[in-house]
């Protein structure tokens, strides 16, 4: 395509996973005029998901805690692969560890934060801290609320 001068155009590159191992893959689009050679990089991230989650990523936490208290999305997370590929089709679970507190909900939350995950909790009804374990497959994530 010939452009005149400062004119611009849009350009659409499309990548294709097929027969890609999962994993990121990285590098430049050079794009070059053909009447001056002037060069543009373009540089380019592209994962392709396993499917196997590697991360829990602590989103969001609240931090006013009174005890006895129901909180609703006291902790929001995501999980993702070893490419940071946020998971849809895996289910987690949450646990108490420690603490008198009880998990009331779990949730996801794609439609404000796509492949994120709300957990409602129940505090215990003394001051003092609420462990729950967040799970996905082999990969757990201890959460600390300490109530007031």
């Amino acid at each position: 395509m010939q452009l005149a001068p400062h004119a611009s155009s849009t350009l659409h590159l499309a990548f294709s996973a097929a027969g890609l191992s999962p994993g990121q893959y990285e590098g430049f689009v050079i794009v070059q005029s053909t009447i001056s050679g002037v060069q543009t990089r373009i540089p380019y991230w592209y994962g392709v998901g396993s499917g196997t989650p590697q991360y829990i990523t602590t989103l969001r936490m609240a931090t006013t805690l009174k005890a006895g208290a129901s909180i609703s999305n006291a902790v929001v997370f995501r999980i993702s692969d070893a490419s940071g590929i946020p998971l849809f089709n895996i289910q987690p679970t949450v646990t108490v560890v420690s603490g008198d507190g009880q998990v009331a909900r779990l949730r996801a939350l794609d439609g404000s934060s796509p492949g994120a995950f709300g957990v409602n909790v129940v505090l215990g009804k003394l001051p003092g801290p609420n462990v729950f374990r967040i799970q996905a497959g082999p990969v757990t994530k201890d959460i600390t609320l300490n109530a007031n």
